[in-house]
């Protein structure tokens, strides 16, 4: 004599639904945690001026202006000459390490086109000076960092 268990198919299906749901609200909440448990606050959402700090995240990585170094596998943000030309291969770039600590000394809007859509954007530099390395150069707002206050 075997015993099973029989569930209909309606109450089946609720239970698929109910962990569906269950699994979508979990996303949803860790991704409000992580969106609203930041501390820091980048140059390409407010104008940051005074003492800010280099962060190598995803988006800044994305374009291309920091990566990890071949030689020491530390993160590297590059800092070009001009903001209007920040990846070009003629322009001196000067690496600094990642949440190196620098200093705003102006900023400028830059309309450009990105080459891998087409699609126009604004994105405005940062004109940065860390005395410390002797360094002075140009870097894209998202790739700079302040505490919120």
């Amino acid at each position: 004599m075997s015993v099973g268990l029989w569930v209909s198919p309606s109450r089946a299906r609720r239970g698929v639904w109910d962990r569906r749901i269950l699994v979508l609200v979990a996303v949803v909440g860790l991704s409000l945690l992580a969106a609203c448990g930041s501390d820091e606050i980048y140059g390409d959402e407010v104008e940051l001026t005074g003492s800010v700090f280099l962060d190598c995240n995803q988006k800044c990585q994305d374009y291309g202006s920091c990566g990890v170094a071949k030689d020491s596998d530390e993160q590297v943000l590059l800092l070009g000459a001009y903001p209007a030309f920040p990846h070009v291969s003629t322009v001196e770039f000067r690496g600094l390490m990642d949440r190196t600590q620098v200093e705003v000394e102006e900023s400028e809007m830059i309309t450009g086109i990105l080459q891998r859509t087409g699609e126009e954007v604004e994105i405005r530099f940062y004109r940065v000076a860390q005395q410390e390395a002797d360094v002075t150069g140009w870097i894209p707002g998202f790739c700079l960092a302040a505490p919120k206050e």
